[in-house]
């Protein structure tokens, strides 16, 4: 896993910290579907246009649950998001 993606997993968590309910049911659910994608340990790879698709899905799922927090939850979805799209241009997946 490259360290775009640890730290987008690592403020995904510190997110969940600050939150409850539905959102982080949400957050939870995003970091199971980041591992998922990222089981294999690829760091640097090629990614299928389908994986491709679903980075770009997660990231949208985190500017949605953004208008939904505040605070240091907000603020670490934010990190997360923009770590997330470091990663997608890193690998050509925009």
């Amino acid at each position: 896993m490259t360290d775009h993606l640890q730290r987008t997993r690592a403020e995904i968590d510190r997110a969940t910290e600050h939150v409850d309910g539905e959102v982080q049911d949400n957050l939870q659910s995003i970091d199971e579907g980041l591992q998922k994608l990222t089981a294999d340990g690829d760091t640097g790879a090629k990614f299928a246009a389908d994986e491709a698709e679903r980075f770009e899905h997660v990231e949208e799922k985190l500017r949605g649950l953004m208008d939904q927090t505040d605070g240091t939850a907000e603020r670490a979805l934010q990190d997360a998001r923009d770590e997330l799209d470091a990663f997608r241009r890193e690998h050509d997946l925009t």
